[in-house]
């Protein structure tokens, strides 16, 4: 199999002072997996990533916990201490986790709970409200991934959230769901809330057929048209789960937001404005 590819040429986009990527996974050899996760990458260090970020010209990352290492956010936490005040983590939590805990991490620069209703997923939406509940005191928001057809029945509890949430890579809509109108009726009207992102991921596989392609870039132009102040871009680095034959090229996930919108400010909200604002960084 080909090894995976950090460096090369930069992207045609030339990302402005400032621009964050709000989903990535670091992994470690330092940090053993969870028994109850899949194994953690072995093929990818914190030094890749930090590689892969200077080539797309990137100043600031949203490091998310993996499912590799369940509720242990122990790696997240250590990869926070060493970017500083050029990342922000989610982490994933347990239902009643303690007060003093949430503090510490929030200190190290977490800003968000992440809940995944697939296989794998640390925590599910079952347990929303009461993490919401603890999480909020400490300007949290949260990010949940699912299946796009399960978006229009979680509507409502989605719409329900006190506080900030967002939808995590277009809803898994990379399938031909991306065409289904329930689900860009169903985001449209979650962001109309004022209170909702999604975020424009990445996740492509250079196998997928085109037209499943072909609806995804439709669904991203559409959601950024909609409203551009509540859209956010992210890489899904390192690409858990594409099997390495497929593995795309990071700098051309960058160069798809040209094609979702050709307008210079709005690649800016995206990349700079945007995630300043949900997360909590410093004017560039």
């Amino acid at each position: 199999m080909p090894a995976r590819r950090f460096d090369g040429p930069a992207p045609e986009l030339r990302a402005p002072d400032g621009a964050t990527d709000t989903h990535v996974h670091v992994f470690s050899d330092r940090f053993p997996g969870h028994p109850d996760g899949p194994p953690p990458l072995s093929d990818v260090t914190f030094a890749d990533f930090k590689r892969m970020r200077r080539r797309l010209g990137l100043s600031r990352s949203v490091v998310v916990q993996p499912n590799a290492y369940q509720t242990d956010n122990a790696c997240l936490l250590w990869a926070l201490d060493r970017l500083g005040v050029t990342a922000r983590g989610i982490a994933a939590v347990a239902p009643g986790i303690d007060e003093s805990v949430l503090a510490d991490m929030s200190a190290l620069g977490v800003r968000g709970a992440r809940f995944m209703n697939l296989p794998g997923g640390a925590v599910s939406t079952a347990h929303l409200s009461d993490i919401i509940a603890r999480t909020r005191p400490f300007g949290w928001s949260c990010i949940v991934q699912m299946k796009a057809g399960d978006l229009p029945e979680q509507e409502s509890l989605l719409a329900s959230v006190e506080g900030y949430v967002v939808i995590d890579l277009m809803a898994m809509t990379l399938t031909p769901e991306a065409g289904n109108r329930d689900v860009e009726n169903t985001l449209r009207r979650l962001m109309d809330g004022g209170n909702c992102y999604v975020k424009l991921s990445g996740r492509y596989s250079r196998l997928l057929p085109p037209d499943v392609l072909a609806a995804f870039d439709a669904l991203a132009a559409t959601v950024t048209a909609h409203a551009p102040e509540r859209v956010l871009w992210a890489s899904n680095w390192p690409h858990i789960g594409v099997p390495d034959t497929a593995l795309p090229d990071d700098a051309s996930l960058l160069d798809l937001l040209p094609q979702w919108s050709q307008d210079s400010d709005t690649h800016t909200s995206i990349l700079v404005d945007n995630p300043a604002r949900l997360y909590g960084f410093d004017p560039p």
